[in-house]
């Protein structure tokens, strides 16, 4: 995925392996570049992608819920997965 011109969703999977080594103190680190990941891949009309990477920020412990109620999110309310969410 990319950002105009430039891939920035390795940075974000570097990031997500980084926070993953720091253990519980580094799990918000992991999150957070979850949800970006979900974020760029719900932009880019990727619903699957998107779930995927959602799923992971929750289980490292996102709970940011204001994103999920605007914009490129609202198509995915009807999905089971989001709403397991």
């Amino acid at each position: 995925m990319t950002d105009g011109a430039v891939d920035i969703a390795p940075g974000l999977h570097d990031v997500v392996d980084r926070g993953a080594a720091l253990g519980p103190d580094g799990a918000w680190i992991a999150a957070a570049a979850q949800a970006n990941l979900s974020g760029m891949a719900f932009v880019h009309g990727q619903a699957d992608r998107a779930v995927v990477h959602l799923e992971a920020a929750v289980a490292a412990g996102y709970n940011d819920s204001v994103p999920l109620h605007t914009g490129p999110a609202l198509p995915l309310h009807q999905d089971p997965r989001f709403r397991s969410l």
